[in-house]
């Protein structure tokens, strides 16, 4: 399956888990940022799943038996990618507290890709055609146009914060991918965020909303609900993950806006019957704006790929 292919796959799923990722932070399911940055960070390890079968004989998963030791510099790759990518989500789930997700997530994944095009620039990592240039900005600027910039000064800087955080994800991730394999740098980067996600816990701030969450009476039907996200995400992160070991980590970002358009769909579909804590009740001026916006996109990725 092409790196391309991947990239589609996990921006659908994607889509499903950002709107409800909007849900929990916005409804009083999680009743802060931070403790959902600790429960999804937490059940990052979910993905380390996926090797128990090849404990037993299955070949055609992957297999623990591939799994190695990290160097020093990976190892510290690994760490900066993990921080990163905990910072990206307290980001994107602070501004998905004050925005619908089909305003903050476009804004992010511009900003992720314009940061990795930018750093990668940098350090001659990457080298584009021509073509690709003015694909890679109509992508940025349709992801942008979609949003609806409805943002007040501190929604745009929890953006940033996550359009850095992601970006910096991906490149490390990149690093780190480049110097072990596939099942060595996604095992310990999935162990790392875990453990590292667990450290939050130490803070007095997030044990008190935590203790006090637990005592609510929906706290089973929202930990499955959770759960069954997180794995969604698990499933589109181990794809990205694999898109970013063979292709272009600017490009992997600024194909973020299939996103965008995975969520219009949505919600054009389902908008009307879902709980207003989703965000995503459309109105015509609504559908005729992110009409043009998913038209600019489109012409992007055909710029791109065709």
């Amino acid at each position: 399956m092409s790196w391309l292919t991947l990239t589609i796959i996990a921006q659908f799923l994607n889509s499903i888990v950002a709107l409800f990722d909007k849900y929990f932070v916005t409804s009083k399911k999680i009743t802060t940022p931070i403790l959902y940055v600790f429960y999804t960070g937490i059940l990052t390890i979910l993905g380390t799943l996926l090797y128990i079968p090849s404990l037993f004989g299955a070949e055609s998963l992957p297999q623990f038996s591939n799994i190695g030791g990290l160097s020093g510099f990976v190892f510290f790759v690994i760490l900066c990618a993990s921080i990163s990518q905990l910072c990206a989500l307290w980001g994107l789930f602070s501004a998905l507290k004050r925005n619908d997700a089909s305003d903050v997530v476009p804004v992010i994944g511009s900003l992720s890709a314009v940061v990795a095009l930018v750093i990668g620039y940098i350090f001659g990592a990457t080298a584009l055609p021509i073509h690709f240039t003015f694909g890679f900005a109509f992508l940025v600027f349709g992801t942008l146009l979609i949003s609806h910039l409805r943002f007040s000064m501190k929604t745009f800087m929890y953006s940033v914060v996550g359009g850095v955080g992601f970006a910096l994800h991906g490149l490390l991730l990149k690093v780190a991918l480049l110097n072990t394999s596939f099942d060595t740098g996604f095992f310990w980067f999935a162990v790392m965020t875990s453990l590292l996600s667990g450290t939050l816990f130490f803070f007095p701030y997030v044990r008190k909303v935590f203790f006090s969450q637990t005592k609510e009476k929906h706290i089973k039907t929202t930990g499955a609900i959770l759960i069954g996200n997180k794995i969604i995400a698990g499933v589109a992160g181990i794809l990205l993950i694999k898109a970013i070991e063979v292709g272009e980590v600017s490009i992997i970002q600024a194909l973020g806006g299939l996103q965008f358009v995975f969520l219009f769909l949505i919600a054009l579909v389902f908008g009307r019957i879902t709980p207003i804590d989703f965000g995503e009740n459309l109105t015509r001026k609504d559908i005729y704006q992110k009409l043009i916006s998913i038209g600019i996109i489109s012409i992007g990725f055909v710029l791109l790929f065709i």
